[in-house]
């Protein structure tokens, strides 16, 4: 049994090391050894902590999605504006798909696999739904504010959850395709244009 305060140590080794394993060859195709070998740890140990592989591949996606989740609202926490708090969704979600660059890789390898696996598919549907109820609450303190228009709250906020996971989606398989600075900006305008109070 590993000593006290262990635990988290070795159990985060080996989700950073199954998040590598993924990155580098894709999902389900590595071994518990590899993941073991990149811990630096043997692999009689990972069944400590995980009863199999899938378990260790669904803590993987959830701490993908907790760790997306975490810095979208922190950048969306620390605008002081509805505006600010939109061009803030799009910051946070473009800067994990520019900065981070196995991120969305390793992502759109789960979604492929939703169809099949009902965790998988749960799991990355409470991520789109976290991203919607987000907005929808940016959205309506804007329109309770008289900043946004009278809208479709649901309706916008899908649109802008849709625009932000398809373009990083988009950069992740080819970022020579296009500048991602230029088109956040493009959104920016294009979505906030559309909420203004003063297009309505």
């Amino acid at each position: 049994m590993p000593k006290r305060g262990v635990a988290p140590k070795r159990r985060h080794q080996l989700l950073e090391a199954a998040f590598d394993c993924i990155a580098q060859k894709g999902y389900g195709n590595f071994s518990l050894k590899e993941v073991a070998d990149k811990a630096t740890l043997s692999k009689g140990i990972i069944h400590y902590y995980f009863k199999n592989k899938g378990e260790l591949l669904i803590m993987v996606l959830d701490r993908l999605t907790n760790s997306l989740d975490n810095l979208v609202n922190e950048k969306a926490n620390q605008a002081r504006t509805p505006p600010g708090r939109i061009r803030a969704i799009f910051d946070g979600s473009f800067e994990a798909a520019s900065e981070r660059e196995p991120f969305f890789q390793v992502l759109l390898d789960f979604c492929s696999q939703a169809t099949k696996n009902k965790e998988i598919k749960d799991i990355t549907a409470g991520l789109y739904a976290r991203y919607r109820r987000l907005t929808q609450k940016i959205l309506e303190d804007g329109i309770q504010h008289g900043v946004f228009k009278e809208l479709d709250v649901q309706g916008v906020s899908t649109a802008i959850v849709g625009m932000v996971i398809g373009i990083s989606f988009q950069y992740m398989l080819d970022e020579e395709a296009f500048s991602l600075p230029k088109v956040q900006k493009i959104c920016e305008e294009l979505i906030l244009s559309y909420l203004s109070a003063d297009s309505a």
